[in-house]
């Protein structure tokens, strides 16, 4: 709780700056547990358009792609072929949260590459 009060925190004394973008924008590698587990390389426009590649072991060795958006320090993004959605929040160089689909559910982190 500290630390996504931090981040709010953070975001708000920078919410001047961030206007113009979002400061998150790049790779990053995340990885997802629970009903599934799986791996996923995100991309983060600089407009806070989330793209990426997901493969999960549930879904055998078909990738599965998923977009959303960074608003603020919120984090959201999905797979439009499943319903699965991901939500959590994004702090300098790492992020966490849940995430749903069908019936099953998790956690995820995501870290910024490089």
């Amino acid at each position: 709780m500290l630390r996504k009060t931090l981040c709010a925190l953070v975001l708000v004394g920078v919410s001047g700056i961030a206007m113009a973008g979002t400061p998150y924008a790049g790779k990053w590698q995340a990885k997802f547990s629970g009903g599934d587990h799986g791996h996923c390389k995100i991309q983060i426009r600089p407009s806070g358009q989330i793209e990426g590649k997901c493969n999960g072991h549930d879904e055998g060795a078909a990738p599965f792609w998923v977009k959303g958006f960074v608003h603020g320090s919120s984090v959201h993004f999905g797979v439009a072929a499943t319903g699965a959605r991901f939500a959590g929040y994004i702090c300098g160089n790492h992020g966490e949260g849940t995430w749903r689909n069908a019936g099953t559910a998790g956690s995820w982190k995501i870290r910024k590459d490089g």
